[in-house]
């Protein structure tokens, strides 16, 4: 077995004591290391090919380095994979490394994530919020009771005793309809799936908001037959279904009687990502404009106006909210505004 290079190993090739390879190995400003010393340490680390314990430095520590990410999602799925992106990248600078873990239940009834902590694999917990759900009432409680560092990502828990970072739907809704209604007079009919959550009703609110704000009537609301478990089943894996056929989600927006309900012309709001291209291919409306609430790929080609969605930095707030409370820090909230964009097509689609 090969025998592992300590910092005493360290000290004896340097001709220093372990403690002075300590101060220069740990970057601690305690004790002041002459120039000289400190690049023969380094050099003698190099050579020996040392590489520091954190496992024990942790245990002394009582700390990880590890932030644990509670997530149960499709990891391909553009937000949750930026938001990861974001959540790494900022983990990385900071001295800090992720772990994946579910939100489901283990053997002894707490969440996966409640256990990694308890059992001292990480420092504090990002909780993802997916399909408007976020965590349930016990395990808030344990949180609570424990001083869990504790970071809910777009759950619009409103509780504050819990780190939070959360989207400003109700402006961003506002901002894209009206940036849509600077272009077009007309009627606005905004289309949302058949589910309560408090992200859709904040998402309505800023379409009749900036409805009232351009002094026209308020706008047609038109329920489409898609449920929080449709939307679920979609981001679980969006590549499931067959080549060339849309989503059972998805399908269930064609099945709609936009043309009863609407006119060429009209000025369409849709809630989700992507539904704006099938709403114009279902209505073949040629005068009518579109916009997204939130974005992907499909809204950047097929939207006249779209919401960015900030993942990226939801997931860097989020890390960076989280470390502040591992060092001792308050919980706060944090609302990221959602900025509206028009396409990258936008002089084929405006007529």
């Amino acid at each position: 077995m090969v025998k592992r290079v300590t910092g005493k190993d360290v000290a004896a090739r340097a001709g220093v004591t372990a403690a002075t390879v300590s101060y220069v190995l740990s970057g601690t400003a305690k004790r002041s290391v002459s120039k000289e010393t400190r690049e023969r340490v380094l050099l003698a680390a190099r050579e020996l090919g040392y590489v520091p314990d954190k496992t024990a430095k942790s245990l002394r520590r009582r700390e990880t380095k590890t932030i644990g990410v509670a997530i149960d999602k499709n990891l391909a799925t553009p937000r949750y994979a930026l938001a990861l992106q974001g959540m790494s990248q900022t983990a990385s600078s900071m001295g800090y490394r992720l772990l994946l873990c579910h939100t489901g239940s283990g053997e002894n009834g707490m969440a996966d994530y409640l256990n990694v902590f308890l059992e001292r694999q990480v420092d504090g917990v990002i909780y993802v919020g997916a399909d408007n759900v976020g965590p349930n009432q016990d395990d808030i409680e344990t949180v609570e009771r424990d001083g869990i560092p504790f970071v809910a990502l777009d759950c619009q828990l409103n509780n504050p005793s819990l780190g939070s970072v959360d989207f400003d739907y109700r402006a961003g809704a506002r901002e894209a309809t009206s940036l849509l209604i600077s272009k077009r007079s007309g009627r606005v009919a905004y289309i949302r799936p058949a589910f309560e959550s408090r992200q859709e009703s904040l998402r309505e609110q800023g379409v009749i908001d900036a409805c009232r704000d351009a002094g026209i009537e308020p706008p047609l609301t038109i329920v489409a037959p898609i449920g929080a478990e449709a939307l679920t089943s979609f981001d679980r894996d969006p590549y499931d279904d067959h080549v060339g056929e849309p989503s059972s989600a998805h399908a269930r927006l064609i099945e709609l009687p936009l043309s009863r309900l609407v006119n060429d012309g009209d000025l369409i709001v849709c809630s989700w990502a992507g539904w704006s291209g099938i709403v114009r291919v279902a209505t073949g409306f040629t005068l009518s404009l579109y916009a997204d609430l939130a974005n992907d790929l499909y809204s950047a080609f097929s939207a006249n106006c779209y919401c960015v969605m900030p993942n990226y930095q939801a997931g860097k707030a989020c890390v960076e909210q989280l470390v502040r409370q591992i060092n001792g820090g308050p919980a706060a909230a944090k609302l990221l505004p959602i900025p509206a964009a028009q396409s990258y097509l936008l002089h084929l689609h405006d007529n």
